[in-house]
């Protein structure tokens, strides 16, 4: 399981906002993550699936 599946899991658990989520993210990628390019309201919208 991978740190994107792993944040949206906490939005949908409601132990994260979406944009906290998004943040997090970009953090990881400025931080030299290889993640892919996402949407802003990628942790927003949708399941997790």
């Amino acid at each position: 399981m991978g740190s994107l599946r792993l944040l949206k899991l906490a939005v949908e658990a409601a132990l994260l906002k979406c944009t906290d989520a998004f943040a997090g993210y970009a953090e990881m990628r400025d931080s030299g993550g290889f993640l892919p390019q996402l949407e802003a309201d990628f942790f927003c919208s949708g399941d997790a699936g």
